[in-house]
């Protein structure tokens, strides 16, 4: 392989593994988040209004 080629590969296999870092932290982050039920209850909330929106209903949800 040409040293270019080489040089290539080399940041190629830095930048992997710099990714696969950056997605098992997020991966952690988003676990804690869940565990504190913040994500998962704005999911629900979500959820709720988008099938209301789609029933046509037209009032909000305070719970």
């Amino acid at each position: 392989m040409s040293q270019e080629r080489i040089e290539q590969e080399r940041v190629r296999k830095i930048i992997y593994a710099n990714l696969d870092r950056l997605f098992e932290e997020l991966a952690k982050l988003n676990q804690n988040l869940n565990s504190t039920g913040r994500i998962s209850k704005k999911k629900e909330k979500r959820e709720k209004t988008e099938i209301r929106s789609k029933q046509g209903a037209n009032f909000v949800s305070h719970g």
